[in-house]
């Protein structure tokens, strides 16, 4: 029986996994020397901080991604949204680099920072643009509870006529 890898079950249970995930599955089976004899297979907890930044990325509506190995062990992974680019570069020692650009011009830029703090990245940018969305619903919902009035429903009584 063939063992199946941890990041390769996250991608069997996820009804909307998409090509990047199965594509970052797959980094793990590169071969050594992949690129002009560099490179090699990228290590698993890379592959499974990958695929938990891309369903993030799912998860919050991003289905533009994409995802490259990178010679040293590393994975480049982006999120594309109009005019928006997020990129992470995971590294093999855990740390992710984070940058986010804005019409080509980088808006933010952090290094070092950890897969939490990359999830959190992602939470926010899908929360900047729900915000900004036409979509979004913050100015005309209910703000107290007076503000709406409840009616009851009930079928009026019927009223027979007389005859006469």
């Amino acid at each position: 029986m063939t063992k199946i890898p941890k990041y390769e079950c996250l991608m069997t249970l996820r009804s909307y996994s998409n090509f990047t995930e199965a594509k970052i599955a797959g980094f793990g089976k590169i071969e050594k020397g992949w690129h002009y004899g560099e490179g090699g297979p990228i290590d698993d907890k890379v592959i499974r901080n990958a695929i938990k930044i891309n369903n993030a990325a799912l998860s919050y509506g991003f289905t533009e991604t994409d995802a490259f190995p990178g010679l040293y062990g590393e994975v480049q992974f982006c999120i594309y949204h109009n005019d928006h680019y997020l990129e992470f570069m995971i590294e093999a020692d855990d740390k992710i680099t984070y940058v986010y650009e804005l019409r080509d011009v980088v808006v933010d830029y952090k290094e070092d920072i950890n897969i939490e703090e990359a999830l959190n990245e992602v939470r926010l940018f899908g929360r900047m643009l729900c915000n900004s969305s036409g979509l979004s619903t913050k100015d005309i919902m209910m703000q107290k509870k007076g503000d709406s009035l409840v009616w009851l429903l009930r079928t009026p009584a019927m009223v027979l006529e007389s005859q006469s």
